[in-house]
């Protein structure tokens, strides 16, 4: 079962495409390399595409934890920094890991799950999942480089072309995401990024922290503007609150793809929640889904007037992540949440 299989379509009508014999040539030629390489790619089997060696290194830790772990944390960058397993274990009782990815978007999660599920124990309860983009075609955003993405495998791409929706996108948009596809298809399954963060060689329960002086995230932009402006991050914290009231349109949004990465998870016992993390990042679309109740249960701690602890400046990195201070706290947090949900759970 494929939690990212959305099958596209489009009008063979479109007044947009010429019909010269040239052209026609053309789009049959690209069609059946499309087909090929998709029959190709399918062949592919996801325990063939090579991990990360520091994902490998952690899943053979979450593995080798067995029925210690109890509640799994997948997301992007903004999980991997800035969740603390210990201490969501130590305020909610309940065993953590974290699988976090650095760059990761929906489809790269969905292949951590795949992952995941079949290496997991009985012991496993809940898998929380940030809400990393989700939006038109579930693969990126315009302004990632795909040349720069992280982890791409042959069935990983074959899957984000799969999942991309058409009639959701505009023609630019479907363009960008089968060029990204394609550079992602020429790594072979290898790493392709030509910024790749530096392997790590501890984590603790599969986190790692930021932390000032760190090499590689020390020079984004993202750490350049939190550290030269803090007039500008408070500001921007303030606007958290108009953005939560905001009624987003969420029509671009793959809700096949969220529905069907739930199922894949539940089909193993295991209960999804997902996670709005506390971030700079407005997630208007998110709390749209979460506010109708489309998408539940949803844990929102994109709430500074709730959660003041995570937003304090001496908890950021940058405007998006969390440091080794703000994780712990996040960590505490977290459990907290986790716990009041497994209670009432449990004395239903």
């Amino acid at each position: 079962m494929e939690p990212t299989e959305i099958t596209s379509e489009s009008s063979p009508d479109d007044p947009a495409i010429e019909s010269s014999p040239n052209m026609n040539r053309r789009f049959g030629l690209l069609g059946l390399a499309l087909v090929g390489f998709a029959l190709v790619g399918s062949m592919v089997q996801t325990a063939s595409d090579p991990l990360p060696p520091d994902l490998e290194m952690r899943m053979r830790d979450f593995k080798a934890l067995g029925d210690d772990v109890e509640v799994l944390f997948v997301g992007s960058s903004i999980t991997l920094f800035g969740v603390a397993p210990e201490q969501v274990e130590a305020s909610s009782g309940l065993g953590a890991f974290n699988l976090g990815i650095y760059a990761a978007h929906g489809h790269v999660v969905n292949q951590v799950l795949r992952y995941a599920m079949q290496a997991k124990s009985d012991g496993l309860k809940y898998v929380v999942i940030e809400l990393v983009p989700w939006g038109c075609g579930a693969i990126q955003v315009p302004a990632v480089n795909p040349e720069t993405y992280w982890w791409h495998t042959p069935s990983e791409t074959v899957g984000a072309l799969n999942s991309m929706r058409m009639d959701a996108c505009s023609p630019t948009l479907v363009g960008y995401h089968l060029k990204a596809a394609f550079i992602r298809a020429t790594g072979l399954g290898l790493a392709n990024h030509k910024r790749q963060p530096p392997e790590r060689e501890t984590y603790i329960r599969g986190w790692a922290a930021l932390v000032a002086g760190d090499e590689y995230f020390d020079v984004t932009d993202n750490r350049r503007f939190f550290k030269g402006n803090p007039r500008g991050y408070a500001s921007q914290v303030k606007m958290l609150r108009t953005a939560y009231d905001y009624v987003a349109d969420t029509s671009g949004y793959n809700l096949g793809a969220l529905r069907k990465q739930k199922a894949y998870v539940e089909s193993f016992g295991v209960e999804v929640i997902y996670m709005i993390p506390p971030s700079l990042d407005s997630f208007v679309v998110e709390r749209q889904l979460e506010r109708t109740g489309t998408i539940s249960p949803v844990m929102n701690f994109n709430r500074p007037w709730i959660y003041p602890e995570v937003f304090e400046s001496s908890s950021r990195f940058d405007f998006r992540h969390l440091n080794e201070r703000g994780a712990i706290l996040f960590g505490e947090i977290l459990g907290r949440e986790i716990a009041e949900y497994d209670g009432a759970k449990t004395t239903k």
